[in-house]
């Protein structure tokens, strides 16, 4: 255990061994996930290999590393060019496993985070999405962490998946922020 190089371990076996090197190795592991938040630190995490609900897994074992593994992810959005408002389907189907322990919903949510972090401060509706339900509200993230937005991400939920109501919320939000024509989302 005292020979591993935390920093070389690839992304889905570090969130996968979180507990055990918690357990094995504690003072070691915990200054290295201390480190990545450190600006002058070489130390990194590996997330070239991790999903976003990769990551929303990790955030029930390991705080510190989920948040850093969130910021590690790689920006699939930055040349895009498209304007994006993030919806989250956590209706009542969601609930369906579809691969192992992972659900469906577990991908919505964790892609709903992604995206609206990756659109950029910039964007009015960073770190902004809207979940399906019978009255769609617009949810913000940006005082929180991956972690403290993903605990309360799913937040009760449920209901019908309201589309109508889902695109009145983003014409409403798009008015409260008094967002001009270039920056209404298009996709």
């Amino acid at each position: 255990w005292h020979d591993i190089d935390y920093s070389k371990v690839p992304s889905v076996a570090m969130a996968r061994s979180a507990t055990a090197f918690l357990k094995h190795d504690p003072a070691r592991y915990d200054s290295w996930r201390e480190s990545l938040t450190d600006e002058e630190s070489t130390n990194k995490v590996n997330a070239g290999a991790l999903f976003p609900h990769d990551v929303l897994r990790t955030c029930h074992r390991d705080a510190k590393l989920a948040n850093a593994q969130f910021a590690a992810l790689t920006n699939f959005m930055e040349e895009t060019g498209d304007r994006i408002m993030a919806i989250a389907d956590f209706s009542g189907s969601m609930c369906t496993r579809v691969s192992g322990e992972i659900q469906a919903i577990d991908i919505s949510a964790s892609l709903a985070l992604y995206c609206s972090d990756k659109v950029g401060k910039d964007n009015p509706f960073y770190r902004k999405y809207i979940p399906f339900s019978d009255n769609s509200e617009l949810v913000s993230w940006e005082d929180k962490t991956f972690t403290q937005a993903a605990k309360r991400c799913r937040n009760g939920y449920c209901g019908s998946t309201n589309v109508k109501a889902a695109l009145d919320q983003i014409l409403n939000s798009a008015k409260m922020f008094k967002v001009s024509d270039d920056q209404i989302p298009n996709c």
